[in-house]
């Protein structure tokens, strides 16, 4: 089940609608008895590890976390960092953040048939990239334990957690965290020297994993047992909480025409150097289309859309600055 986004458009005039990066949250829903069905068409990343880190950087995506946009192309140092560990990371030398996945956080290790794969379905913006931890052993467990389980990332920001057949004799030993069962779910740190690394927002999963409940904390915490197979986390982004509306002489956007009936101009200028993306947006917060995503100096930008093709209506033109979320309505006549 995905959230959805709907935004006031029946209030007079033109609205600007902003929420900072602390506003933003996750959800989370649950199903079980699902197939759990191995990558189809996967590469692999290694057979052979033990708490051991790898990149793949060069996956032709770009996902918003927390209120903030991460293209993964290939140009600079940007990536995802993948744990042994059951733990997806991503950074960038741009930005004094990272964020955190966690899918199985515990002490993992290969056994003879194991294997770490990734495989990306769909088309931008839809795409789902599918990472595979496939028959690993628990270290601090049986030589007999195994799990299988996948975390995917989704372009619009829902992130998930599939588990397939496992076994574990004895959970309270395997996990080693005080727990009985694995770490899941994510969080956002800074890197700045001044933090070293601190939690600024957590969510986890907690208590019974057939009936779990979602603990915004400021650290990670841990089921009380091991998921069944077929059992599928589900973490939804929404940016609706904390919504404030301002009049527009608050505006950071500028869209001229609007109402729009042909080429429009959209300028914004941001507070500093930093990440940009615009998006037009439809009333469900879906993405019509890309307008820019790269890095920009604070200096104005100006961007120009073609929009006679598009239908007529109400859209909304999306900024996502640096840490900062901003949201325009546009009309198109």
């Amino acid at each position: 089940m995905k959230i959805k986004q709907f935004l006031p458009i029946s209030l007079p005039g033109i609205l600007l609608i902003s929420s900072s990066l602390y506003a933003q949250t996750y959800t989370e829903s649950s199903a079980f008895g699902k197939t759990y069905t191995p990558l189809s068409n996967p590469t692999l990343i290694t057979n052979s590890w033990k708490d051991s880190l790898f990149l793949q950087g060069n996956i032709h995506a770009t996902f918003n976390w927390f209120g903030q946009s991460w293209p993964f192309d290939g140009q600079g140092d940007d990536g995802i960092l993948l744990f042994g560990a059951g733990t997806l990371a991503g950074g960038s030398p741009t930005d004094s953040t990272d964020f955190d996945f966690d899918g199985f956080f515990t002490a993992l290790q290969s056994k003879s048939n194991s294997e770490m794969n990734y495989e990306i379905d769909g088309t931008t913006p839809n795409r789902i990239i599918k990472f595979e931890w496939k028959n690993t052993g628990l270290a601090y467990g049986d030589t007999s334990d195994y799990v299988n389980f996948q975390m995917w990332l989704y372009e619009d920001a829902t992130y998930e957690v599939h588990f397939g057949a496992s076994s574990v004799k004895d959970p309270n030993v395997a996990f080693g965290n005080g727990k009985s069962g694995p770490p899941i779910g994510l969080f956002f740190a800074s890197t700045k020297n001044k933090d070293n690394n601190k939690i600024l927002k957590a969510f986890y999963l907690t208590g019974n994993p057939s009936s779990p409940t979602l603990n915004p904390s400021a650290d990670y915490d841990g089921l009380s047992g091991m998921p069944a197979n077929g059992t599928v986390y589900t973490f939804n982004y929404t940016a609706n909480s904390g919504i404030n509306i301002f009049s527009d002489n608050h505006s950071g956007i500028s869209i001229f025409p609007d109402p729009a009936k042909g080429n429009i101009t959209i300028s914004y200028k941001p507070a500093t150097e930093c990440m940009l993306q615009i998006d037009i947006l439809d009333l469900n917060g879906k993405s019509v289309s890309t307008v820019y995503n790269g890095l920009v100096s604070k200096d104005i930008q100006n961007f120009q859309v073609q929009t006679a093709d598009y239908p007529k209506g109400i859209y909304l033109v999306r900024v996502l600055s640096g840490m900062t979320v901003e949201t325009r309505k546009l009309i198109i006549q």
